[in-house]
């Protein structure tokens, strides 16, 4: 076997590997001696068909798989070893095609393209201060929380006359192109919660109605061509749902409201558990730290943004584009014009930079990751996991289980690692850099971040 490499000076290089037969004589003749001992030919008994017949028949396939995993394995040892950095993964170019002769078996060369990463310097702690916001919790906004909190927990109650905040109760019944109730069409018996729906004047319409009025609808345009939302309210397929194109005449049957639940303890215990808090000025107090909790992640997601935008400003360097791009092509499950690539490629050009930084600052200052650290966030993916369908699932054993199992999977350790670097790296800089604290409202912090534009 030999394998050369080829740079070129656009940060690519090419890796060609050439197999000689002793390189893969031996495996495909145990391969085939395999597959012999197990074909079933008519007029042959098992295991007894002729050699000859199983290459005619098996070998192309039998060699091109074995020079497959040669050339794979071989092409990922020799990066390993000779600590090639790349990205994206290897291209491998066009292979005419596989020619073979049992008698006089051949030589074979195959070519990788590689995209290289780059070198670069990088000093830190950073010169310019980087802007700090913190955002100031008013007591508007506590007193809006707090009501929001007292909704949640609170109960349905029936009403006489609808208002914008009603849940209604009633039938659908489907309607055909005279206005009629169609012969044979959809009824089904639903909750209708208006909140969900997108036309406005379809919202208006159930506004000031009493039980029994009747309000007719286009479910494709009162859910916006939410399918989901759709089936899920006349119980059909989704596929059916959106082919639907009738109108629908509703019957509120029933017509409640949501009442807000008492400041009392029952509230404090339910909220927060039994004893946490015991007066409305430690509830509103324990609502103010959890929006300032809020209001501090959201300013270190900010901030973050930031120093990736300093450091990917104060330290340049290129990457191998028109490889990056035809790896993203070659990746891609769905077809992608040259247009939607150039479209798409700076906002992964900008990740795959930053990756490289972050990367840097991680190996340079010593940093590590544990397995204890790995694990505790697959088990904290695993509680969050449960809490999103409304579960408190505690049981460690079982939790422990289903962590091991992800973590198994290469795409989800790697996800796990690079969270961890990433938050490992942000905190490390929040200690180097210079900050600029400036005091804002969350309105004009939305403003700030809504406007910001690379």
């Amino acid at each position: 076997m030999d394998i050369v490499k080829e740079i070129a000076e656009d940060l690519t290089a090419t890796v060609r590997i050439k197999l000689t037969p002793a390189d893969y004589e031996g495996k495909v003749n145990e391969m085939i001696k395999k597959t012999q001992k197990t074909a079933n030919m008519p007029g042959f008994r098992k295991g007894m068909v002729p050699v000859g017949m199983i290459r005619k028949m098996y070998g192309k396939a039998i060699l091109f798989d074995e020079l497959n995993k040669i050339v794979s394995e071989s092409l990922e040892k020799y990066i390993t070893e000779n600590n090639i950095e790349i990205l994206g993964n290897p291209l491998p170019r066009p292979l005419q095609e596989l020619q073979m002769d049992w008698e006089k078996p051949l030589d074979y060369e195959f070519s990788f393209d590689l995209g290289l990463a780059p070198q670069f310097d990088l000093q830190l702690p950073i010169k310019q201060a980087v802007q700090v916001y913190e955002i100031e919790v008013d007591d508007k906004r506590v007193n809006d929380y707090v009501e929001e909190i007292r909704m949640r927990s609170g109960t349905l109650a029936n009403t006489e006359i609808s208002d914008d905040k009603s849940i209604f109760y009633g039938q659908f019944e489907e309607l055909d192109e005279t206005g009629q109730v169609k012969e044979g069409g959809i009824k089904n018996a639903s909750t209708l919660f208006p909140d969900k729906l997108k036309d406005d004047s379809i919202k208006k319409q159930l506004t000031g109605i009493q039980q029994g009025d009747q309000v007719v609808m286009n479910l494709q345009k009162a859910y916006d061509g939410n399918v989901a939302e759709i089936a899920k309210t006349l119980q059909i397929k989704q596929d059916e749902a959106s082919r639907m194109s009738s109108d629908f005449r509703f019957t509120a049957n029933s017509i409640s409201n949501q009442v807000p639940a008492e400041m009392n303890q029952e509230l404090f215990n339910k909220v927060y558990g039994e004893g946490i808090v015991n007066s409305e000025a430690e509830f509103r107090e324990k609502v103010r730290g959890e929006i300032a909790a809020m209001f501090s992640n959201e300013s270190d997601r900010k901030l973050q943004h930031d120093l990736e935008d300093v450091l990917l400003e104060e330290v340049k360097f290129s990457l191998p584009d028109n490889f990056l791009k035809r790896w993203m092509h070659s990746i891609n499950e769905k077809p992608v014009t040259e247009g939607q690539l150039d479209e798409e490629y700076p906002r992964h050009a900008r990740g795959i930079k930053w990756r490289l930084i972050e990367n840097k600052i991680f190996k340079e200052n010593g940093l590590n990751i544990t397995n204890d650290e790995i694990m505790n966030f697959a088990k904290q993916l695993v509680y969050d996991q449960f809490a999103r369908y409304g579960s408190q699932f505690t049981e460690e054993e079982t939790v422990n289980q289903m962590a091991e199992r992800y973590i198994k999977k290469d795409e989800n350790l790697n996800y796990i690692i690079e969270s961890i670097t990433g938050r490992k790296v942000f905190q490390l800089l929040t200690t180097m850099i210079k900050k600029d604290v400036k005091k804002v409202t969350y309105d004009e912090f939305v403003k700030i971040v809504t406007e910001h534009r690379h």
